[in-house]
Parts: structure tokens; sequence; C-alpha cells
């Protein structure tokens, strides 16, 4: 390895004059092409060193970058490939037809019934929540308190099981016709 003298050199670009209006040009170090860098074992050994993700070095791969010679990776010629890639690299045809297959997996989805929208749920959810508290402001709050009156433990008891089965009933029947909306009156089964 070099002394920390020539790294030290490394970090400030060689400046010269140019010769437009007072502006100066960075030209690149001759020593740089001297100092080798390593050649890992792996693309884990890679990405542990230098702390570029691995994501970023398989990527790389399969774009064909030519560091990789079979397991091994060749630091210099990564970093070279990978500070040549800019946004105007993007291949934007293929990215647009991976997001309209995305789209079409979602309508299939859709189609075939396994995903739901985000409003429909919300709505059924506040649906049953008002059907619930209604059922039981109607029955456990009106209704029951004066058929109570006068009974013994017993009588309470029974009509409290009986009121709590319509109850039951009453809100299984106002969620059924939510539910079945949108299938077809053949579907339905009653």
């Amino acid at each position: 390895m070099e002394s920390i003298a020539d790294l030290e050199a490394l970090e400030a670009p060689a400046i010269k004059p140019a010769a437009k209006k007072g502006k100066r040009a960075v030209e690149p170090f001759a020593e740089a092409e001297k100092i080798p860098l390593p050649v890992f074992n792996s693309q884990d050994q890679c990405a542990a060193c230098t702390g570029i993700p691995l994501a970023t070095i398989k990527e790389a791969k399969r774009g064909g970058c030519s560091a990789f010679k079979q397991h091994r990776v060749d630091l210099a010629l990564l970093l070279k490939w990978l500070f040549a890639q800019d946004e105007s690299a993007i291949n934007w045809g293929t990215r647009l037809d991976e997001y309209k297959a995305k789209r079409e997996k979602l309508k299939l989805d859709a189609d075939e019934q396994k995903v739901i929208d985000r409003g429909e749920v919300t709505f059924a959810v506040g649906k049953a929540m008002a059907t619930l508290f209604s059922n039981i402001d109607n029955q456990f709050g009106s209704l029951l308190p004066p058929v109570l009156k006068g009974l013994d433990e017993a009588g309470i008891q029974q009509r409290l099981t009986a009121t709590s089965e319509i109850f039951k009933q009453a809100v299984r029947e106002e969620l059924k016709k939510f539910v079945d909306v949108d299938k077809p009156k053949s579907e339905i089964k009653t």
C-alpha cells in the first residue's frame, strides 16, 4: 500500500489554468492510475469492505459492468462503471413496460377479487359500525328496559338472550346487503 502522503495527494485535484475566461480545468491524476485498488473475492466481501450496497453491486453486474470476472470483483472497474452511470442511462422504455405490467397485475387481481378498493373498505366499516351502534341503541337502549321491568333473574336472562339473537340477526342482514351489492342476483344465496 502507498504512504499516507501519496493518498493525501490524491484528495486534492491537480488544477491548471484554462484558456477560457479565468476558469480552471481539473485534470485527472496520472499518479492515481498507478495506485492499485483491490480485487475482492466476492460481491459480499466488496460490499463489506467498501460500504457499497450489495444491491448496487448486483445491479452493476446485471448492467454489464466489466468488473466481474468469475466470482471476483475488481474495485477499480466497478467504481469507473458506477460513476459513468447517470439518469440518462435509464432505459425508460423498459421502465414503462415494468409499470404497465404492474398496473395490469393490479387490474387482474381486482378482476379476480383478490384486492379491494380502500374506499369500499372504509365505507363498509363505517356502515357496519353505524348499523351496530344503531341496533345497540334500539334493542338495548329503548326496547328492552320496559320489557324487563318486573321480571325475575331467569326471565331477564331469557329475554336478554332472545334480544341478543334478534340484534345479531339484524346486524348480519344489514352487513349482508353491503357484501352482496356487487354480486349478480344469481350468486346471492338467501
